[in-house]
């Protein structure tokens, strides 16, 4: 096993132990939605809203809610496959290329989805 398969394996269990006991993670994400200038970060995720395929950057992720996993952790986590994006839609629309924004949402990686919350512009 590769030392790269054996710490996304250590994320995953991390991670799920929060899902397992049925709390989404609330998450604080700061980044921009690409294509966009001055994104300084190689951590890219994928996020699905509807129809919508958009390529996000995250310059900083923080773990807002109380649990064992780290930011770093979740975050490889997230990298790994889509996210389906929920919320209000005057919220969710404001993810448009170029945009850099601040974005809190509740997040269920064992099912996929990101629950936005809040979405602030930097």
């Amino acid at each position: 096993m590769s030392l790269r398969a054996a710490l996304v394996f250590a994320a995953v269990l991390a991670v799920s132990n929060a899902a397992a006991r049925g709390l989404p993670l609330l998450v604080e994400l700061d980044g921009c939605v690409e294509p966009a200038t001055a994104c300084t970060t190689s951590d890219r995720i994928t996020l699905n809203e509807g129809k919508r395929k958009l390529s996000f950057a995250v310059e900083t992720l923080r773990v807002l809610s109380s649990s064992g996993a780290t930011s770093g952790k979740v975050l490889t986590e997230m990298t790994l496959r889509p996210l389906r994006v929920h919320g209000p839609d005057e919220l969710v629309h404001q993810l448009a290329p170029g945009a850099h924004v601040r974005m809190k949402a509740a997040l269920r990686l064992h099912e996929r989805y990101l629950m936005v919350q809040s979405i602030e512009p930097r």
